[in-house]
């Protein structure tokens, strides 16, 4: 994946507006490793990372904006897929060892909140 820097930020090939939107769509799936089932599921996503590239790039040119958006892993998403993804009931983040953890929340937030509370604090074992 090439990039190149521009000022202080890093552009990737799939961030280039002057490529066509198919050819942004294939490095994007290159830099996050994306591989769908079939072309049609490869049409869809496509017409979705099309139409949310295009709600990026939009809200990023308007004038008075405090923030910018930016192409990620997601961008091929639905918003209700990006819904159902952010309130599933469990989590996956790196372990200790680097492999990935399963992390799951039961539907009594104290005993969650008890767990992560746990789960923050340092470790006194050497």
């Amino acid at each position: 994946m090439a990039t190149e820097k521009e000022g202080t930020s890093e552009v990737f090939d799939y961030e280039r507006s002057d490529l066509p939107m198919w050819e942004r769509h294939e490095k994007w799936m290159a830099s996050v490793g994306r591989v769908y089932k079939d072309e049609a599921e490869k049409a869809r996503r496509l017409k979705t990372f099309t139409e949310t590239v295009e709600y990026i790039e939009s809200f990023n040119k308007q004038e008075g904006q405090t923030y910018s958006l930016g192409i990620n892993e997601f961008t091929d998403l639905t918003p209700k897929e990006m819904r159902g993804w952010c309130i599933m009931s469990h989590w996956v983040r790196p372990g200790k060892d680097g492999e990935a953890e399963l992390v799951e929340y039961s539907d009594n937030e104290e005993e969650d909140l008890e767990h992560l509370e746990a789960q923050s604090k340092p470790s006194t074992k050497d």
